[in-house]
């Protein structure tokens, strides 16, 4: 028999809680799914945390179950072997390549973006970081407006050619 429970969780340890409470006075299989605050489906089978999410790496679109027990990522439901790298990347270090304008000086904006991904966590200050900047008139696709944006390591650049004089 199969109990099933649905919450909204914040946190990972909301549904761990949850579901000692309910073991308590529910014998057999416990099934509960949360959404933590990630906005991905978390679904806790006997004290298995499994995540599901969607690949993005093609168009298929395959439903991912990762299951993520003693530091070993364990991923269900992909079509290829490109579904199971996405899944462990997004699952134990999350990124993102961010994308933006910056003010130009005498007006106008420039379209910028990071060079290549950067920590998930990191967007926050490399947007403040883009928000602060005013990029000079003159510049050229590719040109580095910001070196090294909110400690990633990684560039800040430009996307466009600055307007002609």
């Amino acid at each position: 028999m199969i109990q099933r429970r649905n919450c909204l969780s914040s946190k990972r340890n909301d549904m761990l809680q949850a579901r000692k409470h309910l073991g308590d006075n529910i014998h057999g299989m416990i099934q509960m799914t949360c959404i933590d605050g990630k906005g991905k489906h978390m679904t806790c089978i006997d004290g298995k945390d499994i995540t599901q999410m969607t690949c993005i790496v093609c168009p298929v679109g395959c439903g991912l179950s990762v299951e993520q027990a003693d530091g070993e990522v364990k991923v269900t439901g992909n079509r290829c072997s490109r579904g199971v790298a996405y899944a462990r990347a997004e699952t134990t270090r999350p990124v993102r390549t961010v994308t933006g304008t910056v003010v130009m000086q005498g007006g106008g904006l420039m379209p910028v973006r990071t060079r290549t991904a950067i920590d998930k966590a990191l967007i926050p200050d490399a947007l403040a970081v883009m928000h602060a900047l005013r990029c000079p008139r003159q510049i050229a696709m590719g040109d580095v407006l910001a070196a090294d944006i909110a400690g990633s390591g990684v560039d800040l650049i430009a996307c466009d050619d600055g307007p002609t004089p």
